[in-house]
């Protein structure tokens, strides 16, 4: 974000996680504006940490930060409890 800052870039895109959510009742992904994000993993803590800068960001330099919120990824190193990857192995 801040090489975004520095070459005048006006959006971002940062890749986050359902995994924010942690706790929080279903409808909160709905309305993330009335939302407290509760991670319960190290993993999760890690990507509520990168949102924080993004909100610093948009606020102080006016540079759009989009979160993506991605759920159930499919890759190498995906969560072996996850049905899509009980579906495909």
């Amino acid at each position: 974000m801040g090489l975004a800052k520095e070459w005048g870039i006006k959006q971002f895109i940062f890749a986050s996680s359902s995994s924010v959510y942690g706790v929080n009742p279903p409808m909160c992904s709905r309305r993330e504006g009335n939302c407290v994000l509760l991670p319960i993993s190290p993993y999760a803590a890690t990507k509520v940490a990168g949102d924080l800068p993004g909100h610093v960001y948009t606020h102080v330099w006016g540079i759009r930060i989009l979160a993506l919120r991605l759920f159930t990824v499919y890759g190498p190193r995906q969560r072996p409890g996850l049905a899509i990857h009980k579906s495909t192995a």
